[in-house]
């Protein structure tokens, strides 16, 4: 009966995984830019993807071409953390990363949400975050963020960003 249970429980797992596969399988796009923002109260807040809570960070981020225009663009990026966490010195350099843009889940649903977990006291908490919500990394860019992030770009980054100082 034992032997049963595992076996089913495995044949159940792999079955599973091409669905997984299909639902992440957007094409990524590497990006370059800089922190401005970050969602600090949130720098331990879960990300439920699928079936587990996946620690996550949260922030804005101005691309490297939108610099050299002087037109500000900003994309919001969820950095599910996978590969391990970023410090906080790491957040005033300039940033390449690989992000899907804008995906979607298994049933078309965006997995971009503004919307974070954070456990208190053992119960989930969802927070509805704006961008006037995020704490400034660069101070001069509070007049130039964007007040919702409606037509904001967003990207899911799995993988460890790369930091660097000036150009490369």
């Amino acid at each position: 009966m034992r032997l049963q249970i595992i076996k089913f429980l495995c044949v159940t797992f792999l079955l599973m995984l091409p669905v997984k596969a299909i639902s992440q399988s957007n094409a990524s796009e590497e990006i370059e830019g800089q922190i401005v923002a970050v969602l600090y109260r949130c720098r331990d807040c879960k990300k439920w993807n699928g079936d587990i809570g996946v620690a996550a960070e949260y922030w804005i981020v101005l691309i490297e071409d939108a610099a050299e225009t002087k037109k500000p663009s900003f994309a919001y990026v969820q950095y599910e953390i996978y590969e391990g966490g970023i410090s906080d010195a790491d957040l005033s350099k300039k940033i390449r990363f690989l992000g899907e843009l804008n995906p979607k889940d298994e049933l078309g649903h965006s997995r971009c949400d503004v919307k974070v977990d954070k456990v208190i006291d053992g119960m989930p908490v969802y927070i509805m975050a704006k961008p006037g919500d995020y704490d400034l990394i660069v101070p001069q860019m509070k007049e130039k963020l964007p007040s919702s992030f409606e037509n904001m770009p967003c990207y899911i980054v799995q993988k460890k960003p790369a930091f660097f100082n000036g150009a490369q």
